[in-house]
């Protein structure tokens, strides 16, 4: 049973509750006593709501997803500028956890931002998003593999860039949860 709820709340991230509740139950007939297939099944479901969610409304996913890029800049330069104002301190650590800090909240609040901006449209806007990104520091990586800057440096700037994708999911996510939560609530009878 606790697996039919948490597979409803992944699902309902890209579909309507009622239709992730559908699937999480089918599923779960489907898998009765193998919880492995289960989750498994649950995670060859996602990938087909997603392109079904953009694939429903693509220029409004796309515009959604030109927003979400322009609000992710700004903390990307954000974070850049406290790294650069101080370079007399570009080695310590402060610089860094700053910079680190900075793109983290931001990729959370741009993910969140999609949702409440477009609640339909903007889990997938988020998703569609964090797959550009994380290939395009994949392609940062594999084109250019002896950076300009010190090792260690390029290094944590890398990592933390690569997190952001999964930090705009999670801003995202809670931000749909939300927004799922209260619209149950408010179709609930009041006794």
């Amino acid at each position: 049973m606790r697996r039919t709820v948490r597979a409803e709340a992944l699902l309902s991230l890209f579909t309507s509750a009622d239709h992730a509740a559908a699937i999480a139950g089918d599923l779960t007939e489907m898998h009765e006593g193998d919880s492995a297939l289960f989750w498994l099944d649950v995670l060859r479901v996602l990938p087909a709501l997603w392109r079904r969610a953009v694939t429903k409304a693509p220029l409004r996913v796309l515009l959604l997803v030109a927003l979400g890029g322009a609000l992710l800049i700004g903390p990307a330069v954000a974070g850049i500028a406290a790294v650069a104002l101080f370079p007399a301190s570009i080695h310590t650590p402060v610089t860094w956890i700053a910079m680190s800090a900075i793109w983290s909240v931001g990729a959370w609040r741009t993910g969140a931002s999609l949702v409440h901006m477009a609640p339909e449209r903007g889990m997938p806007a988020c998703a569609t998003l964090a797959v550009a990104v994380e290939t395009a520091l994949i392609a940062l990586a594999v084109r250019n593999p002896h950076p300009a800057l010190g090792h260690a440096q390029f290094a944590l700037s890398y990592i933390t860039g690569l997190l952001a994708p999964g930090l705009l999911l999670f801003g995202g996510a809670i931000a749909r949860r939300r927004n799922v939560t209260e619209v149950s609530r408010d179709a609930e009878p009041l006794l």
